[in-house]
């Protein structure tokens, strides 16, 4: 999570919170092959394109106040695979 400044607690985002909210999102494919989803069939499922797909389903619940109130600017998600890496981020709202 990214933010102009901490707010009056010096906080950017509760990370508790951020863990609950990331593993509920992880858990929807643990242990499940891709091509399950029916809205990934037939994609080029690489890093990056995962990268953006976690991102997409973490913005909904926190746009919906999962996190509470602090305004956030942006979302990123780093997908670290071995040694390479992918990152996927863009603003909120």
């Amino acid at each position: 999570m990214r933010r102009d400044a901490p707010d009056a607690d010096g906080i950017i985002c509760d990370i508790g919170r951020s863990l609950d909210l990331l593993k509920t999102v992880l858990a929807e494919f643990d242990y499940r092959n891709l091509d399950e989803f029916a809205e990934l069939r037939g994609r080029n499922t690489t890093r990056e394109f995962r990268a953006c797909e976690v991102r997409k389903r973490l913005v909904r619940p926190i746009e919906e106040g999962a996190l509470g109130s602090q305004a956030s600017t942006s979302l990123r998600v780093v997908l670290h695979e071995n040694l390479a890496w992918s990152a996927y981020d863009a603003p909120l709202g």
